[in-house]
Order: structure tokens, then sequence, then C-alpha cells
């Protein structure tokens, strides 16, 4: 075996230690002494220690903890480098008086009362009145109109036709009982009118004649997407 094959064998029995050997000489590690040449054999000894030459060099494992000592040192010393240069210069400016607030849906509708009243209908005959109905909130709204009967003839009621336009759109077309049109959109600010149509039927029994209902108009908005 040649010296260099010795210095590693001992190397196994010692981390961290690398010795070199010639002739007769001994060689001093943690755990004895090795000798050769003409003692061939390795006599662990920790009270014989004889002259050596020893040489510190690092055995396998101590490379791997040294390269993870040294890796485990670049990154502490990049993170702190990363940590430095975010610390920059700073402002700050405040903005005040900052108010939300949530938009109004409203309607009104004009005349404000009596709109649809007529007299001496006949059959046959629509009789025509307008009703103007307006946005007056803050966000734009699509506008209905809807009614209910509050006194009068319940079989005169019932016999009553409607139609209602939007300009040349109609919005409702049935018997007034139960009335309900589509949504009209309005813009906030924005007017239309309605245009009700109402009318007696040309063969209604001659025991309608003279009769009368009362109904209340309900003019309704709700918010449009």
């Amino acid at each position: 075996m040649s010296e260099d094959g010795v210095s590693r064998l001992l190397a196994l029995f010692q981390p961290g230690f690398c010795v070199s050997l010639a002739g007769s000489e001994s060689v001093k590690c943690r755990l004895g002494t090795a000798k050769y040449g003409s003692n061939p054999a390795v006599v662990m000894d920790a009270a014989a220690v004889q002259d050596t030459s020893v040489f510190p060099r690092p055995t396998r494992r101590g490379e791997r903890v040294m390269k993870r000592m040294v890796l485990l040192i670049c990154t502490v010393l990049v993170g702190g480098c990363v940590g430095f240069a975010g610390a920059y210069f700073t402002a700050q400016q405040s903005v005040p008086d900052n108010v939300i607030r949530a938009g109004t849906v409203a309607v009104s509708a004009e005349p404000a009362s009596e709109a649809l009243s007529m007299e001496n209908l006949a059959p046959g005959t629509p009789n025509t009145r307008t009703l103007t109905v307006s946005n007056t909130g803050s966000l734009p709204v699509g506008v209905s109109v809807t009614e209910a009967k509050r006194a009068g003839i319940t079989a005169f009621y019932n016999v009553l036709t409607c139609v209602v336009t939007h300009g040349t759109e109609t919005v409702y077309d049935g018997p007034l009982a139960g009335l309900s049109t589509l949504p009209v959109s309005l813009a906030p600010g924005e007017s239309a009118d309605l245009d009700f149509a109402i009318c007696i039927p040309a063969d209604v029994p001659n025991n309608m004649a003279g009769n009368h209902v009362k109904i209340t108009l309900y003019v309704n908005a709700e918010q449009a997407l």
C-alpha cells in the first residue's frame, strides 16, 4: 500500500486530518497511532504518539459541510443586500374630505290627481288622457304604471279596456283591471308622456249606462342597470 493510500485510510478514522508517512514513522490521530513498514499492521493506540507531519485536509464529509456553510453565508449576505436595497426614501400626501354618497330613485307625475278622470264615456269610443312621468332622482330608472280599484261598480270596472302608449310604442293593451305597463327608461331629469285610451266595449249590456268606477294610479320607478 502506498503512503497516499495509508493517508486516505487513516483519514477514515480521523475526520478532518490527513497525514503523510515515511518508512517506519508513526502518525498521530485522535484515536491513536498508525504504524507501517517493519510492522505492516495498523495499530490504534492513544498512548503511543510519535513525531508526525500533519497536514490538515478536509474529508469529503468536511467538504460537504464547508460547502453548506459557504452557501448559507452567501444566502444571508444576499438577503441582507436585498433588504438594504429596499430601504428607499418615501413620502406621503394626504387627500382629505372624500365623501361617498348613494344615488337616489325618485319619480313624479303630472297631473298629480284625477289624471284619468272623464265624463260621458260612450261605448265603442275611446277617451284619451295623458300622464307625464318624470325622473326626479339621481339614477336612471325604468318607470311603469299600475292601478287599483277604490270604489264604484265592479262589473263596470271589469269591462273597461285600456291602451297605453309612449310615443309610437304600446306599453299596455288590455283590461283596465290589472293595468301594468312595460317600464319606460328615463335618465335623471328626463320626462315621458304616457297616453291612456280608456274605452267601454261596444257590445256591453244596456245596464252599464250611468255606472262609474274610482281607481288610483301608481307610478313605479326601479333603478335601471
